[in-house]
């Protein structure tokens, strides 16, 4: 059991390594490498918190903006957690579907109903 948590880990350190240097890129804020190091220790702490999820591609995305504006690594970091609450249901994978997939699903049968010339111009 203990290899799944260091499979996990090492995984977690990977996937973060490609997403958080490509964050947000074309702002001068990321120039600063301590700006790198914040998102990056949110986002991993996350995942070592919310086992369920982990991390996933567009976290941090999400939690980008929380950095920029909260000056304090806690603040932004609570901040970025409570909005995970929300949305965690998105980055859920099942056996029958993905998170987004989900909702997206969901929204292809409303807009069929509300506006079903725009349903099918958009071939859902």
């Amino acid at each position: 059991m203990f290899w799944i948590f260091v499979i996990l880990y090492d995984w977690i350190h990977i996937m973060l390594g490609l997403d958080v240097v490509r964050t947000d890129r074309t702002l001068v804020f990321y120039e600063k490498q301590e700006n790198l190091a914040k998102l990056w220790d949110i986002l991993a702490v996350y995942a070592w918190i919310d086992t369920d999820i982990g991390y996933c591609q567009g976290m941090s995305d999400l939690c980008s903006p929380m950095i920029m504006l909260l000056e304090d690594e806690a603040d932004a970091f609570w901040c970025f957690e409570h909005l995970m609450r929300r949305l965690r249901g998105n980055f859920r994978c099942t056996d029958s579907s993905v998170g987004v997939e989900t909702q997206l699903s969901n929204l292809a049968l409303i807009t069929q109903v509300i506006d079903p010339k725009l349903h099918q111009h958009l071939g859902l």
